[in-house]
């Protein structure tokens, strides 16, 4: 779709195949699409142990391994198949943290990192 082709156009300009990411809920497909190294154990969040304890606990956590695991680039799915949408207050709060954010049509939310807008070629 005409999503997955901006979606894989902004992953190659940000150079993704070069830095961590994190794509979820319910996008396994997305590390593929990107040619990156995938950090997440789980290919759907529902299978996480904390998801089960409800969307805060489990947001909480992620954005604890988020930062721990030093994440350079997030590809939120806005519409996943099984699993919860992060809260819009989850979402903000990475925003601020990562300083750079696309929407993709209606499909997924970007974020990357300062180090990775730093190395985005004609910056």
């Amino acid at each position: 779709t005409d999503d997955y082709s901006a979606l894989s156009h902004l992953l190659s300009k940000l150079g993704a195949g070069n830095h961590k990411l994190y794509a979820g809920p319910d996008a396994p497909e997305i590390p593929v699409i990107a040619g990156s190294s995938y950090w997440h154990p789980a290919l759907y969040d529902i299978f996480e142990p904390e998801y089960s304890k409800g969307a805060e606990t489990f947001e909480d956590q992620l954005g604890k391994e988020l930062r721990k695991a030093e994440v350079d680039i997030i590809v939120f799915n806005i519409h996943p198949a099984f699993s919860r949408r992060m809260s819009n207050q989850f979402l903000s709060r990475l925003a601020t943290e990562y300083g750079h954010a696309a929407v993709i049509g209606d499909r997924f939310f970007v974020l990357w990192s300062e180090d990775v807008a730093a190395n985005i070629p004609g910056n």
